[in-house]
């Protein structure tokens, strides 16, 4: 996979010490599953990936159940 700037800018991010929520938008097909991905891979021990856009009920209901505790979510 060739080198994405915003793959730079995530990494950025990583490395800010009071970092918030990284939100990443755009048009579909351009590859923002694929790098955040990729990040996930390369950046951490282990990560979760949650793609809203493939939501289904269960998914839903699982989010709902973790409002309350959102490190259940984790576990």
């Amino acid at each position: 996979m060739f080198k994405r700037k915003i793959y730079d800018r995530m990494v950025s991010w990583k490395e800010e010490e009071k970092r918030s929520v990284l939100i990443i938008e755009g048009a579909g097909g351009v590859g923002k599953t694929s790098t955040v991905e990729e990040f996930g891979k390369n950046e951490y021990g282990s990560y979760i990936c949650i793609d809203l856009s493939k939501k289904s009920r269960s998914m839903e209901g699982m989010l709902l159940d973790c409002q309350s505790d959102p490190m259940g979510l984790f576990l």
